[in-house]
């Protein structure tokens, strides 16, 4: 930006040639890739029988009426990866198991 001086910008210590930083982005790409496989999973539905039993009872899955419903690409999904299930009781313990899947190896941090 016009008028910036040296004070304003930050520094960094970071080494974005050192092994450690190359351990870390392969660590947090294997962990992106992890979600997005999961995220393509369920939006599966429950799998192809799962669909066609819909089908065949002359229903859409969800889904598909989002998708009738909305502008093509104005539609997000949020939390399409959290914990099924939960209950008072129960949505501790599923939310430990989540985040034990996904943060089960240590980065080199």
């Amino acid at each position: 930006m016009a008028g910036e001086t040296s004070s304003s910008i930050l520094s960094t210590k970071i080494d974005p040639t050192s092994q450690r930083f190359e351990a870390n982005m392969r660590y947090m790409a294997d962990l992106v890739s992890a979600v997005r496989n999961e995220e393509e999973q369920i939006r599966e539905g429950g799998g192809a029988k799962a669909i066609d039993s819909q089908h065949n009872k002359g229903r859409l899955t969800a889904r598909e009426r989002i998708q009738k419903l909305v502008d093509p690409g104005s539609f997000f999904e949020l939390g399409a990866t959290r914990p099924t299930g939960c209950t008072k009781n129960g949505a501790e313990r599923l939310q430990l198991a989540w985040s034990r899947d996904w943060r089960g190896s240590k980065p080199a941090w």
